[in-house]
């Protein structure tokens, strides 16, 4: 089927594949008529039509193949060659590719296995063949892939059978997972879906996965992008192209699987427990409007949504549901309330015209249960079908009607008129199997040929609607974001030299209070003192009650050793206090290089966060804002994000905690001054970007939140450099 065009894109940034995904003449290296590989590429590109006289055959102990002659050499073919499908075994892939390379051949395929994913012979194997390619300005897909394929240049070169009817369309698969694309183009193809091209990047010894990303999101036929991800070569650029997808609207879904180990360190800290490099991942698919999938069954249903919906009438998470049984109204309630679906009542005009034709007044509602209407009065269910679709109330239309093993007639008639009545109201139909049928292939053909989303199973299908509703939304944000974005300022480099210049390990009191004070995050008033007598001075000059704790920086958790003295009313609990942490600090860490005394007033507020900045191995600084106290160490109520961030994102870091009542005035509480906490965030996402080839961490905890307009003060904190 034809599927939705989305328009041209913006000029090509991407590298040019063409001497790969647009083949005119192809070397089959170890083609034979005996192997499984070979004999699979042959077959798929006679299927997909490719001119078979362009398509040459190497095996030097072959004199023909498939009745076609076999040459002893790539270099002994005629003419010239613009892709190498490699199938030999590991040990001779490096002088085949050698000799691609004396042939000026501009690509290379290598299905061949043996290599990184071996062990060490194996890497050094693989290394040498990079080598050959960068040397030769080759493209090189692999090893260890079962290849690709581009319906538009016919270039069908999987070495895997395709489907019989495999389908030209929109969706680009780019999958790490060479077996979990071979089932999802079957199910895909299954389902009516149609591929700009599908890529097992292999073990990526020449390009990877951001290369493919990079062609897709610049090719004005790729509608949408399905991605199954094990690991990423280059995160800056990846990060860069799910950028970029945003900004052109081009929707991603995103697989991954495993998470990326985050480095550990001897200085531990709340931030770092809370920031594991699986969710600084979650973290940037959420700030880029990518649709995360746990499994295939997700991804299939959000592709499927994605490519076949108009995405400008998901603007909405108001949804309308409409089915034939009571029970199903429940559950799909239940489904909707734990997804974040709202479902509108029916406004009262619409149930009127609805009840007038189901001849009752009572259980009328969303979703709308239509009983057995279309059989019993079928022109009562198109009127009441025209009225739920024409209802203000709703975005989106679901339905579902019965799906028996064969399609009648009268149901063919009753889903064309659902189509056509959505259609006709401005509003994006979506059509559900209940459960995860097993349907005839017919059933698939006609809901295809409706031009509608068809998903399977109620939850599966809603859920991916709401997703889809938030990347829209994202999208939105991001483009009202982007004015601020472009203003950022730039960062010292006074500040990123001092650092630079400096061991690694944390930062002593005085410098941390520089720093923050040079990047606006506020903080308590501290003063260090080095006697009793100074630190009960110091006291005084700040106003009782007063905290003492031990500023050392090879003591990071104080508290764990009893070195904090809290409410110090008077100069004499000061001094007594100053003498007792002292001796605890040397009892417990008596190699400890201690600066002095910290000093500061007791400050009360609305509540407590934690702010915080971990370096994620892969993705660099990810900014983290927590629920202070028993909440960050319990519920770990915290959310993550990845600089630069705008004061809006910050805003919606705030609203994204699920203690955010706390911070609002919950119980007759009074509101706390999130203005300024939304302030803060976005001035240490500021600092975590500007030093982010400095700082290893930053744990600020607790910041205290103070009533509306007095604003937030951290009162502890720690600074952790990294080694240049």
């Amino acid at each position: 089927m034809a599927e939705p065009s989305q328009g041209q894109q913006p000029a090509a940034s991407s590298l040019d594949l063409s001497p790969l995904l647009a083949p005119r003449a192809i070397a089959v290296i170890g083609a034979s008529e005996r192997g499984h590989y070979p004999v699979s590429i042959r077959s798929n590109l006679l299927q997909a039509g490719f001119p078979m006289e362009s398509v040459y055959p190497v095996n030097p102990r072959q004199r023909q193949v498939f009745g076609v002659p076999c040459f002893p050499s790539v270099k002994d073919i005629p003419g010239d060659v613009d892709l190498a499908m490699i199938v030999v075994p590991h040990a001779l892939v490096a002088s085949v590719a050698r000799e691609c390379a004396e042939k000026g051949v501009r690509a290379l395929c290598v299905i061949s296995n043996g290599f990184a994913e071996v062990g060490e012979e194996g890497k050094k194997r693989q290394e040498e063949l990079a080598a050959i390619a960068r040397a030769n300005a080759m493209l090189l897909l692999g090893p260890n892939t079962l290849g690709f394929m581009c319906p538009r240049s016919k270039a069908h070169l999987w070495s895997s059978p395709l489907p019989k009817t495999f389908r030209h369309g929109s969706l680009a698969a780019i999958f790490h997972s060479s077996g979990m694309l071979n089932l999802i183009v079957q199910m895909g193809n299954q389902r009516g879906l149609g591929f700009s091209v599908g890529i097992a990047p292999g073990n990526e010894a020449g390009l990877n996965l951001s290369d493919y990303l990079a062609w897709a999101i610049d090719d004005p036929e790729t509608r949408a992008i399905a991605l199954v991800i094990e690991s990423i070569r280059n995160p800056r650029k990846f990060r860069a192209l799910l950028e970029r997808a945003a900004a052109l609207r081009k929707p991603i879904i995103a697989l991954r699987l495993g998470k990326s180990a985050r480095a550990r360190r001897s200085i531990a800290s709340h931030t770092g427990s809370l920031a594991s490099g699986g969710e600084a991942w979650d973290a940037l698919f959420e700030q880029t409007g990518v649709i995360p999938a746990s499994n295939l069954d997700e991804l299939l249903e959000a592709a499927a949504l994605v490519v076949f919906a108009d995405l400008a009438r998901l603007d909405s998470n108001r949804i309308g549901l409409m089915t034939i049984s009571g029970g199903d109204c429940s559950l799909l309630s239940d489904i909707c309330d734990r997804n974040g679906l709202a479902l509108p009542d029916l406004d009262a005009e619409t149930r009127a015209a609805i009840a007038s034709e189901l001849g009752k007044d009572s259980f009328l509602g969303n979703p709308l249960d239509v009983e057995d209407l279309l059989t019993s009065k079928p022109e009562g269910f198109y009127r009441s079908l025209e009225a739920f679709a024409q209802s203000p109330q709703f975005s989106v239309i679901g339905c579902r009607l019965n799906i028996p093993d064969k399609i009648s007639d009268r149901l063919r008639e009753g889903y064309r008129a659902v189509a056509d009545a959505v259609l006709k109201s401005g509003k994006q139909l979506v059509l559900f199997s209940r459960a995860s049928e097993q349907l005839s292939s017919e059933w698939f053909e006609f809901f295809s040929a409706l031009k509608v989303p068809f998903l399977l199973e109620y939850e599966k299908g809603l859920r991916s609607i709401r997703k889809a509703v938030t990347m829209i939304e994202t999208w939105a944000e991001r483009e009202r974001d982007r004015r601020e974005a472009a203003e950022r300022r730039v960062g010292d480099d006074k500040i990123k030299q001092k650092l630079a210049t400096r061991p690694a390990g944390a930062l002593r009191t005085a410098e941390l209070i520089e720093l923050f004070d040079h990047y606006a995050i506020p903080f308590v008033p501290t003063k260090i003192a080095h006697a009793p007598a100074e630190a009960a001075a110091l006291a005084e000059s700040l106003g009782f009650p007063v905290v003492l704790k031990i500023a050392s920086v090879d003591i990071p958790h104080r508290s764990d050793i009893g070195a904090v003295r809290a409410n110090l009313k008077n100069p004499q609990e000061v001094e007594s206090a100053f003498a007792e942490i002292m001796q605890r600090a040397k009892t417990a860490k008596p190699e400890a290089a201690i600066e002095g005394m910290i000093v500061q007033p007791m400050i009360q507020g609305v509540a407590e966060v934690i702010l915080g900045v971990s370096r994620d191995p892969q993705l660099g600084p990810v900014v983290l804002l927590g629920s202070g106290g028993i909440f960050v160490e319990i519920i770990r109520d915290a959310v993550l994000r990845l600089p630069p961030l705008t004061i809006q994102e910050c805003r919606r870091m705030i609203d994204a905690l699920r203690g955010k009542s706390l911070l609002t005035g919950a119980r007759g509480r009074p509101p706390g001054d999130t203005a300024a906490l939304a302030a803060a965030i976005h001035s240490l996402a500021q600092l975590a970007l500007d030093l982010q080839d400095s700082i290893e961490e930053i744990d600020l905890n607790p910041v205290i939140v103070l009533p509306e307009g007095q604003g937030v003060l951290a009162v502890d904190g720690l600074v952790v450099t990294r080694a240049g």
